[in-house]
């Protein structure tokens, strides 16, 4: 379980963070400025996260400051891509804290603490946190009124979100050998097995050609990444296939390993080529792949 609070500086979000881990009894964390490879920095967090914990900032911090101190973020696409999905197998809700820029300011004027940014950078920051925060596949929330009695509704609205949560990361945690969208209708990718050669992380489609092509591939044709998780056959099992199958599950065999073990397990699939294959032997006709993934998610749509 995981609560990231984010936002440009003085917009409440330490308050918040620490009123609402101790609410929960949660663990607090803070991460700082992040160090030169920030994507397993988050990443190494997320996959050997033991206790709930609320987050005083976290990943989308470095998609705003990296670009805004350094020019870019230190992450690639496909890194947050992975970031994001392990955050949705976490069940985690993101916040934004983003009050009025007044109050912003005047807090930040008035602080006695040394800070890592100008006023006129973190004005900046400020207005980069909202379309940040727009593009992004987790569950989020924002935080607008950093007042006592506006603390206390958000943690009140909070509890009840997490209740349900926890139910399904709990078990996500102890089924599921994939990452992505745990809760809800959702679209399931399985793949062959990982690619030691090109993996970043020892998840599907964490790094390498295949799993490039197959992230334009996906953003080309519209499928919504919020509703989508992947796993790969050589670790899918029966418990997970009905743990993912609660709220409804359309099943994609990407290739004919995947395709075998879908069937052994009694699972209703469509067959695609998988992407590491197209991407060598066909890559001129990406276009082609691009419209079979648009089918699929419409139908999905209308499923």
């Amino acid at each position: 379980m995981l609560v990231i609070i984010e936002g440009a500086d003085k917009t409440g979000k330490t308050t918040l963070a620490k009123a609402l881990a101790a609410k929960l009894g949660w663990k607090y964390e803070h991460f700082s400025a992040p160090g030169k490879d920030p994507a397993f920095e988050y990443a190494d967090f997320l996959l050997n996260l033991k206790r709930p914990t609320v987050c005083d900032r976290f990943y989308v911090g470095e998609l705003v400051y990296g670009p805004l101190l350094r020019g870019k973020s230190l992450m690639t696409r496909t890194q947050i891509l992975t970031i994001e999905r392990l955050c949705r197998f976490r069940a985690a809700i993101l916040i934004h804290a983003a009050p009025k820029p007044d109050i912003m300011m005047d807090l930040f004027d008035r602080s006695s603490e040394e800070e890592a940014v100008t006023a006129e950078q973190n004005l900046k920051a400020y207005r980069a946190f909202k379309p940040v925060m727009l593009a992004r596949h987790v569950t989020t929330m924002r935080y607008v009124l950093p007042t006592p009695s506006s603390l206390k509704k958000t943690i009140a609205q909070l509890q009840r979100q997490l209740e349900v949560n926890a139910i399904w990361a709990k078990t996500a945690a102890r089924q599921c050998s994939g990452i992505g969208t745990i809760a809800g209708q959702k679209m399931a990718l399985v793949g062959e097995k990982i690619n030691k050669r090109t993996a970043w992380l020892s998840v599907p489609f964490s790094a390498g050609p295949a799993a490039e092509f197959l992230h334009d591939a996906m953003h080309a044709a519209g499928v919504d990444e919020k509703q989508v998780y992947l796993t790969n056959a050589d670790t899918l099992t029966k418990a997970e296939a009905a743990f993912l199958e609660t709220d409804g599950c359309c099943w994609i065999a990407l290739g004919k390993q995947a395709s075998v073990v879908l069937s052994d397990l009694g699972r209703t699939h469509t067959l695609i080529p998988h992407p590491q294959f197209w991407n060598r032997f066909r890559h001129a006709k990406k276009k082609e792949y691009v419209n079979v993934l648009r089918v699929l998610w419409l139908d999905f749509l209308q499923w």
